[in-house]
C-alpha cells in the first residue's frame, strides 16, 4: 500500500510493529532511509505475462518466416493536442495561480507503424481513425 500521509504511516507502524513515532520523527526516518514523495509509476493494469510470452514467441517464428519477404510492421494510431493541461503543485494558500492557456484546438488523428528490423517507421495524417483507415494504411 502507498500510504500519501506520513500520519498514516504512523498508524501502520503502530497497529503492525507497535512502534509509536510522531510525524516528524517518522518524517526523519524516511529522509534517513532514502525514501521521497512522489507518483507511483502506471503500469497496464491488464498486463498479461503468459500471453506477451506467447507473443514474443509467434513474433520470432513470423520473423524467420518473413526473412526476404518484406518487414513487419507494429502498427498503431495517436491524436496529439495542442493545449495546456494543468497539473497539481504546491501553491501558497489563498494565493491564485494563474497559467496561460490557448483555447482548445481539434486535435490531430495518425496512424504509424514501426519495423523492428532497421526501425522503419512509417505514419500518415487522417481525418479519422476507423478501420476503413487503417485498412489503407
Amino acid at each position: 500500500m502507498t500510504y500519501p500521509y506520513v500520519k498514516d504511516i504512523c498508524t501502520y507502524v503502530k497497529l503492525n510493529f507497535g512502534k509509536l513515532y510522531s510525524v516528524s520523527g517518522m518524517t526523519k526516518w524516511r529522509h534517513r532511509n532514502n525514501f521521497c514523495h512522489k507518483k507511483p509509476d502506471a503500469v497496464p493494469a491488464k498486463a498479461n505475462a503468459q500471453a506477451q510470452k506467447t507473443f514474443v514467441k509467434d513474433y520470432e517464428h513470423l520473423s524467420k518466416d518473413a526473412k526476404n519477404k518484406g518487414l513487419i510492421y507494429f502498427l498503431d494510431n495517436f491524436h496529439p493536442q495542442y493545449q495546456t493541461r494543468l497539473a497539481y503543485g504546491w501553491i501558497s494558500r489563498g494565493t491564485r495561480k494563474n497559467i496561460a492557456t490557448t483555447a482548445r484546438q481539434t486535435r490531430l488523428n495518425f496512424i504509424g507503424a514501426l519495423s523492428l528490423d532497421g526501425h522503419t517507421i512509417i505514419q500518415t495524417e487522417v481525418e479519422r481513425v476507423n478501420a476503413q483507415t487503417i485498412n489503407l494504411f
